[in-house]
Formats: C-alpha cells, sequence, structure tokens
C-alpha cells in the first residue's frame, strides 16, 4: 500500500511503460468508429471492459438500447459518496476525410502522437481516466470518497440515452458529490500572463419557431443582448483584467475591447461575443421564421425570447417552443475546484486557473440542473498545438497524455483521499 503523502509528492507516476500502453488502447478506442447518430457505442464500452476486466477492475457495459453501451467502473472508498470521472464514447462525423495527414480512424502513432476522431473529443479522456483508475487499484490507495468513471454513449447526440439514462436508472449515480469532465483545460494568454480555462458552467439554448406567413420587416440575421455577468465571467474578470479595471465591471463593449487588446498576438483567443453577451439568429425562409439564442447563466430565457420578439415586433405571429436546454453554471467556491488550481500549480507554476463559461453543451448540464457541482477539466500543454475538436486533423501528443494523466490523478487523490 502507497503512503498518502508519496502519492501527492510524487509528479512522474506515469512511466514509459505506462504512457506506451495508454496510447496504445486510445489507438485501438479511435479505431472503433463511434460515429453519433450510428448507435456504435457498445462495440466501444465492450472494448474497454475487456481492458478492465485484464487489470482487476470492478466495471460493466450498460445497455438501454441495442449499441447504445455505455462502460461504468467502480472503485470503493470508506464513503460511498463518490467523484465521478466523466467522458464519453461517441464521436462527432467526419465531413472531410481526405484533408486529413492519417486516416480519421486508423488510430495512427506517429510523431510521439495518437491521431484520429476522438483523441480529444472525448476518447483521449476516456483513456485517461481508465488509466487513474488503474493506478488506483494497482497502488491500494485507501480512498475516503468513492470513484466512479463512465464512458457514456449518445453525448453528441443529447445524451438521452446515455449520461441522462444512467443518471435515471443506476444506483451508483445516486451517490455522485462531485463530477470531473471534458470542457476545460485550454491554454490562453493574456499581456504573456498564463491561463488554463476551467469550464464552470455552459450557455442555454432555445429555439423558437413560428410557421405563420412571415411578416416583410425585415429581420436582422444576428444580434448580441447585453446582461449581468454569470459569476464565472466576474472571476475570470478578476484574474485577467487589472483590479481597477475588474472592480468597476466596465459594459461589455469597453470590455471586449480591453480584453481582445490582451489577446493581441496570442496563439488562441476565447469567443468574446459569446463570453459577454447572450447571442441571437434570426432564419427565414418561405414556411417559417426560427429564434435561435444562447443565454448566459442566470437568465429566464422565456422572457428574454418574449422580450426579442417584441422588439423585433414579431409578437403577431404564433410561436412554438421546439427545443431548450437551460444554462448552468457551478460554485467557484468548491473543494474540488480549488483541488484543480492546487494541482495545475505543482505541475505549471506560471499558469492560473480561469472559470470559463462554453457557448456549447455537454453531459455536465444533466449534474449542474442536479445541484451537482461539475467542472470540465482535460488540461492541454502550452506548448502543445491545439486541434479543433471536431475538425481536421484531431491528435493527441504523448506529452500531453503523460500531463493530463499525472494533473488529473493529482487532483483525484486529492479530493478522494
Amino acid at each position: 500500500m502507497l503512503h498518502v503523502s508519496c502519492v501527492l509528492e510524487n509528479p512522474s507516476i506515469v512511466t514509459n511503460n505506462l504512457l506506451q500502453q495508454a496510447a496504445h488502447f486510445l489507438s485501438e478506442l479511435i479505431q472503433i468508429p463511434t460515429v453519433a447518430g450510428t448507435a456504435t457505442e457498445s462495440q466501444a464500452a465492450s472494448y474497454l471492459l475487456s481492458i478492465a476486466n485484464k487489470i482487476g477492475l470492478n466495471s460493466r457495459v450498460v445497455e438501454p438500447q441495442p449499441g447504445k453501451g455505455s462502460f461504468i467502473a467502480h472503485i470503493p472508498g470508506k464513503s460511498e459518496e463518490c467523484l465521478l470521472l466523466l467522458s464519453h464514447l461517441d464521436v462527432a462525423p467526419v465531413d472531410h476525410p481526405h484533408n486529413w495527414k492519417y486516416p480519421p480512424f486508423s488510430g495512427t502513432i506517429a510523431d510521439e502522437t495518437i491521431w484520429g476522431r476522438g483523441a480529444i473529443d472525448c476518447k483521449g479522456l476516456v483513456v485517461v481516466w481508465l488509466v487513474i483508475l488503474n493506478l488506483l487499484n494497482n497502488l491500494k490507495i485507501p480512498l475516503q470518497r468513492s470513484v466512479l468513471m463512465i464512458a457514456a454513449a449518445d453525448e453528441e447526440s443529447g445524451g438521452n440515452l446515455g449520461t441522462k439514462w444512467l443518471i435515471e436508472n443506476i444506483p451508483e449515480c445516486q451517490k455522485i458529490q462531485c463530477v470531473l469532465n471534458e470542457g476545460g483545460g485550454y491554454p490562453l494568454v493574456f499581456r504573456h500572463r498564463n491561463f488554463i480555462t476551467c469550464q464552470t458552467g455552459e450557455k442555454g439554448q432555445i429555439l423558437l419557431q413560428a410557421n405563420d406567413s412571415p411578416t416583410k420587416t425585415p429581420l436582422p440575421s444576428s444580434a448580441k443582448i447585453e446582461d449581468l455577468y454569470p459569476p464565472s465571467t466576474r472571476r475570470m474578470f478578476e484574474e485577467i483584467l487589472p483590479k481597477l479595471v475588474s472592480k468597476r465591471l466596465l459594459p461589455s463593449g469597453i470590455t471586449k475591447l480591453y480584453l481582445k487588446y490582451l489577446q493581441k498576438d496570442a496563439p488562441y483567443h476565447l469567443d468574446l461575443d459569446q463570453l459577454l453577451y447572450h447571442t441571437v439568429n434570426f432564419e427565414r425562409d418561405n414556411q417559417s421564421t426560427n429564434l435561435r439564442i444562447c443565454t448566459m447563466p442566470g437568465t429566464n430565457s422565456e422572457e428574454l425570447a418574449t422580450a426579442i420578439i417584441y422588439d423585433n415586433s414579431l409578437d403577431k405571429l404564433e410561436w412554438t417552443e421546439i427545443s431548450k436546454v437551460d444554462a448552468t453554471e457551478s460554485p467557484l467556491n468548491n473543494q474540488l475546484y480549488n483541488y484543480i488550481q492546487i494541482s495545475l500549480s505543482k505541475f505549471f507554476s506560471n499558469h492560473k486557473i480561469i472559470p470559463h463559461i462554453t457557448p456549447g453543451y455537454s453531459d455536465s448540464r444533466f449534474f449542474r440542473q442536479l445541484g451537482i457541482p461539475t467542472y470540465g477539466f482535460f488540461p492541454l500543454l502550452p506548448d502543445a498545438p491545439l486541434t479543433s475538436q471536431h475538425g481536421d486533423n484531431e491528435s493527441l501528443p504523448f506529452v500531453t497524455l503523460r500531463k493530463a494523466i499525472e494533473i488529473l490523478f493529482d487532483i483525484v487523490t486529492r479530493f478522494c483521499l
């Protein structure tokens, strides 16, 4: 049994053999083309189960519908309350396979990098969680909190046959205290100061449709609406902006210009419109008018939609709600969030965490809607080339995979010991 202090003091928990094994797992997982909408996640879940059985993990596959299998593994602690390590098995479609350096489902290992669809979103994180559970199991670390891993089906298609179903149907989900998931871990630079994002919330989306004969009144194709900043955005400003500026919380237009200046010459930029505003898009065809709104946390989306409809003189049309996902946000005064910063500082002393509200939504929303603190953090190296999650040439370098395992293992052990 490994002593607790040895675990927390040892940053080199990932041996070269373990790293090679993790890369092999990821390569083989990428070779199972679990494209959204094809109901092939059970193949990937069964592959994970075969690995888990070999390394002695308590695990199983749960399949609410044929092909929609999710992988579940569990390491018990003294308390039944658990930390959930969440990820998903399905991947985005590949629109232009000929643009890829290597075939997108080949799982090619070249140049100390694993290439293929899902390397970052989200099979890389699946493998990180599996390796961490293997480490916890092999090191016989005495846990206070239990650890639960879920590699879910159906995330790219909305999550109803994956995480949402699991929350409603498996008993382990009733004991979840906090969640770590995808959605953050991206390096940013603001005037030579280094930050890494932690996703603490997600914007909401509401889609309304009017099937009546559209009015002849011209519509804006898009719009931005300023509102009160949610706590995560306020904290982000406190970390990035000078104190005198952040305390005044300047109007969005001025803040946007200031942040744009601070990001000048940085390799990667925040989408400031998504960060600072509700975004509104109108679409019109011969049969209908569609209204799509992306809302910040703390906003009543129905009231906002009603105001937009009246402001654009569209209240004579009969509107129907087609879909709605509420915005969500997790608290910043949480032990797990604090450990994310502590562990990051251990490995990158000149980097700070900044909370981030992302424009898209993930399975994290299901837990935040239940009041369970959920944080997106899959750390990518500051010097590693970022690839678009749903774009061409998705890849994960060995050095980033190693560091992600080390940092996330440190967070998990701090929280669960």
